[in-house]
């Protein structure tokens, strides 16, 4: 099935940009304000921020008052998140944000806003493992990052369990019946992309198969009857996109 995904990427990169544009309501200069019902907004908007900039933020929206904080995580914490921010998910109680340039997975209470930790994702030099996407299967996370890896973290102690080696640069992930679908993009190598959906049986944490896609598969989601489906971005000056189940 052929996708266009211009007109997504574009609404994608207005809502990024519009998040930059937001500003809380009856918000009282140089005094720090904090929303009224922590723990009940209906809506958190990660806001990517400009590459190398240092600047993600996270925003809160209230429906029932209509008011919005841009700065929400930085108010509370009293300092930002980092660099390009990825991915963003809740579990339990807590919300998970992926910050992909500075490599932390940040950790945050739903109640009252506040960071619970920030795990690093960097090589032993230092260096930036570039997380990217999230997925969660009974009480673990699995981060995949564009150094070829998945990590699997303990959600009740925050350890860093294990991880594997999957394809190239893997670019998503989801759960389905006991295993892992990871998409291996290649993005940093165009235009040799990677073409594959790495398997991982979540008992072993071992990967037990590689399924050809076509290039530079992306997000990946799975569905409530046991499919699991994959967007196919292809080559940039090809007319190769595809939706993949």
């Amino acid at each position: 099935m052929k996708i266009k995904s211009i007109n997504l990427l574009f609404l994608l990169c207005m809502l990024l940009h519009a998040c930059d544009d937001m500003e809380d309501i009856n918000k009282t200069p140089g005094k720090e304000r904090y929303p009224l019902e922590l723990g009940k907004a209906e809506l958190y908007i990660l806001c990517e921020g400009l590459f190398n900039l240092n600047n993600s933020s996270l925003a809160h929206y209230t429906f029932s008052s209509h008011a919005i904080v841009s700065d929400y995580f930085r108010q509370i914490n009293r300092r930002g998140l980092g660099d390009t921010a990825n991915d963003m998910a809740i579990y339990g109680s807590k919300l998970y944000m992926v910050i992909n340039v500075s490599s932390p997975l940040e950790i945050v209470d739903l109640k009252t806003g506040r960071s619970l930790n920030r795990i690093s994702f960097t090589t032993e030099n230092g260096s930036s493992r570039q997380p990217r996407h999230i997925a969660f299967d009974k009480g673990k996370a699995y981060i995949c990052a564009f150094d070829g890896t998945v990590a699997r973290i303990d959600t009740a102690s925050y350890q860093m369990e294990a991880q594997i080696k999957v394809g190239r640069n893997p670019d998503g992930i989801c759960v389905q019946n006991n295993k892992l679908y990871v998409s291996n993009s290649g993005g940093l190598d165009s235009p040799n992309y990677d073409n594959t959906v790495s398997v991982v049986d979540i008992h072993s944490f071992t990967e037990i198969k590689r399924i050809t896609v076509g290039d530079n598969p992306g997000k990946i989601c799975a569905d409530a009857y046991g499919d699991v489906y994959v967007a196919v971005r292809g080559n940039p000056t090809g007319n190769n996109q595809s939706l993949i189940r």
